[in-house]
């Protein structure tokens, strides 16, 4: 079947598949909304502009504002945010984040709302620019490019999502490329300071802190925890407060993203990480059935990683660490407790550095042609339409029929079974070219053995 799929997809059917793409969302979303009748920061269906990005906002505004010892309380997010819809609301988008992220949108809750979401957009788009920018140019400039590739990596309709919503994925990005890229030239100091500033989403650097454990690789670990630490003890410093409002809110957090707290509506079939889709299973009729599975699903896939780098040399640089590291860091997305629709965004990395390191087949097909292509086009197919042609549906479904919402997560199986294939895919790269080492090593020693002979 990935054979096939691989054979039909090919460059022209591509520029079809985006061109249907971008007219949908041109026509279907950025055109709608931009010529939507508007009530101060509000559409006509009362939609925020921004989106989530109102919770960051929120956050930034109160610690601004001297408030951060109510930072998590939701009555003083919620009179903010009526504040800046100019009208009493029925909900609130909820300020969760770890009190650094607080701290580092200060300088957009400055802002008016409307210039601080703009703001954000243009560096979220800028930040992608140079994550995909740097890693072309480290790895294959000439692969393909820059323009394609943006179309590539804006069009995936999570990243889309992410930009439209106000989500701070980019950020998350960025830093993890940095991380990578810096791994990548042993300049394990700079890694570490773009591993410290993932405190802002720290459940994002779990495949990293594995594989650094592993190899030991002390000074980057080293570096992340004094980075992570200053981040958290500023903040301790200049929002008194902040942080036993987080501490004490944490569980009440956890619970919320899962759909536990009874009054608070929270999509949670967004969830997309192994442990929130199998939490996602269960979570309507055995809650702690759930809780157990989670910390235990997230621990089996860091083992995993480990076990595949207690073996493993460190090369960086080569094509076997490239495509290794980047397949361990999805594997720690997937093992985090929280990773939503728009967090799959952040699989352009790992996706950039198998475009780059598996070339194309004789055909001309990306991925190296093959299965992993095919699988990869199942996944883009799968990781963009799952969720809002099935999950969205069957929650409203199970909610109505007032039964368990049980929602089975096929782009969670898709987004594993490709992160499996891309670790495969290290290992073949390395054997093929150890297999032709070999045949020059020996063509070496015997002059007279032809080329033709050895193969």
């Amino acid at each position: 079947m990935l054979e096939g799929l691989a054979r039909f997809v090919d460059r022209r059917r591509w520029r079809v598949y985006y061109l249907a793409v971008g007219a949908t969302l041109l026509f279907g979303v950025a055109l709608p909304k931009a010529f939507s009748a508007w009530d101060g920061i509000e559409d006509r269906f009362g939609t925020v502009a921004g989106g989530d990005f109102l919770a960051f906002y929120t956050g930034g505004r109160m610690v601004l504002e001297g408030q951060s010892r109510e930072l998590y309380d939701l009555d003083a997010q919620k009179e903010l945010q009526d504040e800046l819809r100019g009208r009493v609301s029925n909900g609130s988008t909820a300020f969760v984040n770890p009190p650094p992220y607080a701290l580092a949108m200060v300088a957009f809750g400055a802002l008016p709302y409307v210039g601080a979401v703009l703001a954000w957009w243009v560096v979220a788009l800028l930040i992608l620019i140079a994550a995909l920018r740097a890693v072309r140019s480290a790895i294959d400039r000439d692969a393909f490019g820059m323009g394609g590739g943006l179309t590539f990596s804006l069009l995936l309709l999570p990243s889309t999502l992410a930009l439209i919503m106000g989500q701070n994925t980019f950020v998350s990005l960025g830093l993890a490329t940095a991380a990578f890229l810096a791994l990548r030239k042993e300049r394990e100091g700079l890694a570490g300071i773009a591993l410290g500033a993932m405190i802002l989403k720290p459940q994002l650097a779990f495949g990293f802190a594995v594989v650094l454990l592993m190899q030991r690789r002390w000074r980057a670990i080293a570096v992340a925890t004094v980075v992570g630490l200053a981040g958290c003890a500023l903040s301790y410093v200049l929002m008194p407060g902040a942080w036993e409002g987080y501490l004490e809110t944490l569980p009440r957090t956890a619970a919320l993203v899962r759909n536990l707290v009874p009054g608070d509506e929270f999509p949670a079939y967004y969830q997309v990480s192994v442990p929130s889709a199998l939490a996602l299973l269960v979570d309507g009729f055995a809650p702690k059935v759930g809780s157990v599975l989670g910390p235990l699903t997230t621990l089996a896939i860091g083992v995993g990683i480990g076990r595949w780098w207690r073996r493993e040399g460190w090369a960086p640089g080569t094509r076997r660490w490239d495509l290794a590291v980047a397949a361990s860091i999805a594997a720690g997305w997937l093992a985090s407790p929280h990773f939503l629709f728009y967090d799959v965004a952040l699989f352009l990395l790992p996706g950039w550095v198998a475009y780059l390191r598996l070339g194309s087949d004789p055909e001309g097909r990306p991925f190296g042609g093959g299965r992993f292509y095919g699988l990869t086009l199942l996944t883009l197919l799968i990781g963009s339409l799952w969720i809002p042609l099935f999950s969205v549906w069957l929650w409203e479904t199970l909610k109505e029929a007032q039964l368990p919402r049980a929602v089975p997560q096929l782009i969670t199986v898709v987004l594993v079974w490709w992160t499996i294939a891309l670790h495969r895919a290290a290992g073949e790269v390395d054997s093929r070219e150890k297999a032709v080492g070999d045949v020059g090593d020996l063509t070496a020693n015997d002059p007279g053995l032809r080329r033709s002979d050895a193969e």
